[in-house]
């Protein structure tokens, strides 16, 4: 697995002036709704960096490899990249906030957002959503399908295929 690296910046100009020092391609800029922070990922063994624009609640960004894809979830949105040429392939508004992604399945990848889990193709088409009526506490995927409970003890229980 590549190690990433997450670079807090003061500012979008200095996040430009801190990648125009690079030698890695720098991929399209990647920029949420109400971005209020800027920093950006580093991808050391494919030389990538990723500029990001986001509204800063807490949550570093997350990144996912698969075949010539990069995906990249923060806040409120998931984007994939064409790895080869820094190019901003879909992004995908979240439906609350970016968690974590969990896997790959059959064709696609999937996610926990902060009330629910999203099934979307490789190519960043909305296959499934599950969501809840709370903040999901805790979970586990078994057999295709996710088992867990809220915050206020609601159980869940949602197939993904």
């Amino acid at each position: 697995m590549d190690k990433v690296s997450w670079v807090q910046c003061d500012s979008r100009n200095d996040m430009l002036a801190r990648l125009s020092l690079v030698d890695n391609q720098v991929f399209d800029e990647l920029i949420t709704e109400d971005s209020n922070a800027w920093g950006y990922l580093t991808l050391n063994k494919k030389n990538i960096c990723i500029p990001i624009g986001f509204p800063d609640v807490g949550l570093s960004p997350e990144v996912f490899l698969h075949d010539n894809m990069v995906y990249v979830g923060i806040t409120d949105t998931v984007a994939g990249f064409d790895a080869s040429r820094g190019r901003l392939v879909f992004r995908y508004k979240v439906p609350t906030v970016f968690h974590k992604f969990i896997t790959t399945y059959l064709d696609g990848v999937f996610f926990q957002d902060e009330t629910g889990f999203v099934g979307l193709t490789f190519d960043g088409k909305e296959k499934w959503i599950k969501l809840c009526s709370d903040i999901i506490d805790t979970y586990h995927v078994r057999n295709n399908t996710i088992y867990g409970e809220t915050l206020d003890g609601e159980k869940f229980e949602f197939s993904i295929i």
